[in-house]
């Protein structure tokens, strides 16, 4: 065909180029090497064609009619037309750039964990959702269109400051999620070690607080005083001692209420390993109270909407405060409560497991590590530890929860009364403020104390602000948020 100026027009009458046979180009008079050719299926598509160096045609496709005008694809021909005559191959400098481009989205960090945790299934160790959520909410939230090759000590820096706002832990957290990812990347060639990458992480404050039986009973009973499926997650928590989460996002699949067994999977505890855990009586009980249909028992175990496991954040942390600081009151001869210091959920374990090491039980450190789900030695130790002791835990877990029914049918157990009224806001900003007088306060909790103070009626509204802000956050991170 010969060589006409392209327009929208004439390009419509280029015939059809047989499927799999030699394609019939319509050429631009303006400019050399532009043309264009219509497919089997009708599809108008611009090319630029030249004859490299070596004397080689080459053409490449420039865009398709529909997408562009030939206006469009004309300017981007006289582009590569100029680039020819500066001795530049410009389907060598696109390739370049389309390199350069995916590098550019390949590198940067949200990019990068979705390929790691792609990988990471390959391999058989697929990263637990509650972890992957950890990283998308304390790494890429704050960093995620950051590339891995121009991190900088600044950037790392002002990531930390953000991360301290939500409290000092959160930030060991997030610096070692990033951490894991550098190290990854160098380990690979990806990119090369820098000074940027040697920050360091911050030391773990080990908690030295040991709950005394007076204390953990009445911890007992602020948690049954919230009165709803919350108060069952937490006496599991308190008859098992497993840790929070570890409980909370229990599904029912993990039981088997007839054999009284819980299997917790290897993905799901911080040891990794498959964990078989014979369920105490009492434990059974709560269960059953949970869901007594066995046609329902589906999905999480403790859930309010029947979808979703409960939140155990700093709503339900002030809750137990609040229901804590009455039951110390009530327990007071002056009605004066003494102080009640620092105190986390975590701490609880503590009780069982110093409990059943000391007489009339004398549990071995093994067994009460096992009970614990700690991962104390070596993967022979561990494995001997959480996989040969069932029995000899589950006889200990048993005894534990008999322990605790004498601690909750003691005389002076239950001060105030078995069921108490209902706190009104101002009651629960009062007790609350009463309970944590003197304690460290993180960031947070500053401003949520100066908001309940400004409007009692937000108490328990911190915890929803900051459920929305971890919404915000995960969907930032491009989580899926129900």
């Amino acid at each position: 065909m010969k060589n006409v100026r392209l327009t929208n027009s004439n390009i419509q009458k280029i015939p059809k180029s047989p499927s799999g046979g030699t394609k019939q180009y319509l050429w631009d008079l303006l400019i050399r090497g532009f043309g264009a050719y219509k497919t089997a299926a009708g599809r108008i598509v611009f090319v630029y064609q030249y004859k490299t160096a070596e004397g080689r045609t080459t053409s490449s496709k420039i865009g398709e009619a529909g997408e562009m005008t030939v206006e469009m694809a004309r300017d981007i021909a006289a582009d590569y037309a100029r680039d020819r005559r500066q001795g530049i191959d410009p389907f060598a400098k696109r390739r370049r750039s389309e390199m350069e481009a995916e590098a550019l989205k390949r590198l940067t960090i949200s990019t990068y964990l979705d390929d790691y945790l792609a990988r990471q299934v390959v391999k058989g160790k697929p990263m637990r959702p509650k972890s992957e959520r950890t990283y998308r909410r304390d790494m890429v939230a704050y960093i995620g269109e950051v590339r891995l090759d121009r991190l900088t000590s600044t950037i790392i820096e002002d990531f930390g400051k953000e991360l301290v706002k939500r409290g000092p832990s959160v930030v060991r957290i997030g610096y070692g999620c990033l951490k894991t990812i550098i190290n990854d990347a160098v380990r690979r060639g990806t990119i090369e070690r820098c000074v940027a990458h040697d920050f360091t992480l911050p030391a773990i404050n080990k908690r030295s607080r040991l709950l005394d039986e007076f204390e953990f009973a009445r911890i007992y009973e602020a948690a049954r005083d919230i009165c709803d499926v919350r108060s069952e997650a937490l006496e599991m928590i308190l008859r098992t001692a497993k840790r929070k989460e570890e409980v909370v996002e229990l599904p029912w699949e993990e039981i088997d209420l007839v054999k009284r067994q819980w299997k917790l999977p290897a993905e799901r505890n911080k040891a990794k390993r498959n964990i078989l855990i014979l369920l105490p009586r009492q434990v059974v009980e709560i269960l059953e109270r949970v869901q007594p249909d066995p046609a329902k028992r589906r999905g999480p175990v403790f859930t309010l909407d029947g979808v979703n496991p409960v939140e155990m954040g700093s709503q339900v942390r002030d809750l137990i405060h609040a229901n804590l600081h009455r039951r110390l009151e009530a327990a007071a001869p002056d009605g004066m409560p003494a102080a009640f210091k620092h105190w986390t959920l975590h701490d609880t374990r503590k009780v069982p497991s110093t409990t059943l090491r000391e007489p009339p039980y004398r549990y071995s450190r093994d067994v009460v590590n096992a009970m614990l789900v700690h991962k104390v030695g070596d993967d022979l130790d561990d494995t001997y530890m959480l996989t040969q002791l069932v029995e000899e835990t589950g006889e200990a877990l048993q005894k534990w929860n008999d322990h605790m029914d004498l601690l909750i049918s003691r005389p002076d157990a239950w001060p105030g009364g078995l069921r108490l009224l209902r706190m009104k806001p101002a009651e629960q900003a009062r007790r609350i403020a009463g309970l944590r007088a003197g304690w460290p306060e993180r960031a947070d909790q500053q401003r949520a104390a100066a908001a309940a103070a400004a409007d009692p009626a937000t108490i328990g509204a911190g915890g929803a602000a900051a459920a929305r802000q971890r919404r915000w956050r995960r969907a930032k991170a491009g989580q899926l948020v129900v």
